[in-house]
């Protein structure tokens, strides 16, 4: 089967996802080709000029299915003749769009607000799959907030291949600096997301079990958003460090050598960074909204998580207060988790099914 990914100019996590899931399909066996769409002094317009472009060579190359990244669907979905088309929507769109208008700097915020303008006026046709098969979300949640049928969506969470689990750390090729007891680190994100718990929810819930434990911690925070490193004392016990965004091997070996990671979403879904603090025998912790605390698929032997901040606070309290016990089980417990429920061979099979399914 001949696969095309059209890929719109992504950063952070959703760049991530192309690259894993071109690997697992190829391992698949399937022939992938990449159309990536170059974005110019005027994003919106060179995106969309780009999408047009390509048709022509699309349709010459008789493509078996096309997956279509970046959350928002383009103009050439209405034109390619294609058996599979599917959309890969990634966060909460128009809640991520709407707050970019109010809070971005001024040529990313009118950026948003042209794309939201644009989704606005194509959602009604293809929330209707009118000219897509399947859409494919991280999680139920992801696909709810986004107004899609969860029964049409092929929910692929992040995911992680055999030798990854096999080698451990190891795998990052990163240089080992030690454990750096009592160092939490969290990520924010490059969308201003509403699923996002929130820099000084962190701290304030950190700041508690700090009180609590009477003992210092440090946390850093790496968010992609700032241009430059500052630190927060809050008196002698929490040091807050804020980090802009880095190089993926300078943040692996940051997490990797923290005792514990922060993972800021407050649905379900464990974002990729997590799954990699997992696979680096990092333990995780995350405060999840009492709307969305049925739905994960992991327990509280594998991850620290509460729907209530107060008792997440009691639990980070007596993790750090027997840091080296819980921190070994926890992360053994975690990886066990990864290895089976969010290994390749595991989540992929809704979705090979999807592609393989004739019409």
């Amino acid at each position: 089967m001949n696969i095309a990914f059209v890929v719109p100019s992504l950063i952070g996590g959703p760049r991530e996802t192309v690259r894993r899931l071109f690997k697992g399909l190829l391992l698949e066996g399937y022939k992938i080709d990449i159309f990536t769409l170059r974005r110019d002094k005027l994003p919106l317009l060179s995106e969309f000029g780009n999408d047009l472009f390509m048709i022509k060579t699309m349709l010459t190359e008789n493509y078996d299915a096309v997956i279509y990244f970046g959350s928002i669907p383009l103009p050439s979905m209405m034109f390619i003749d294609c058996p599979k088309k599917a959309l890969f929507v990634h966060g909460f769109i128009e809640d991520e769009l709407k707050n970019a208008i109010v809070m971005a700097h001024t040529r990313a915020a009118v950026g948003a607000l042209g794309l939201l303008a644009y989704y606005k006026l194509v959602k009604p046709i293809f929330s209707k799959g009118f000219f897509y098969d399947f859409t494919i979300c991280r999680s139920v949640t992801s696909c709810e907030k986004n107004n899609l049928d969860v029964k049409s969506c092929v929910i692929l969470p992040h995911f992680i291949f055999p030798e990854e689990v096999k080698r451990g750390k190891e795998f990052y090729n990163v240089e080992a600096s030690g454990l750096s007891k009592n160092v939490v680190l969290s990520y924010s994100s490059y969308a201003h997301s509403p699923r996002l718990f929130g820099n000084h929810n962190v701290v304030k819930v950190f700041l508690g079990v700090t009180r609590r434990l009477n003992k210092p911690l440090k946390l850093i925070i790496v968010d992609p958003k700032i241009s430059l490193k500052y630190t927060e004392s809050y008196g002698s016990l929490l040091s807050v460090d804020y980090s802009p965004a880095m190089p993926k091997k300078e943040f692996l070996k940051m997490l990797t050598s923290s005792s514990l990671y922060f993972d800021q979403l407050t649905d379900e879904e464990l974002r990729n960074s997590t799954i990699e603090a997992g696979v680096g025998g990092v333990p995780v912790a995350k405060y999840i909204h009492p709307l969305y605390v049925t739905r994960q698929d992991y327990g509280r032997e594998e991850v620290i998580y509460e729907s209530d901040i107060h008792k997440l606070i009691d639990a980070l309290t007596e993790y750090f207060s027997r840091l080296d016990y819980y921190l070994e089980t926890y992360a053994k417990n975690f990886k066990r988790f990864l290895a089976t429920k969010r290994i390749w061979d595991y989540v992929k099979r809704t979705l090979i099914k999807e592609l393989n399914k004739d019409k």
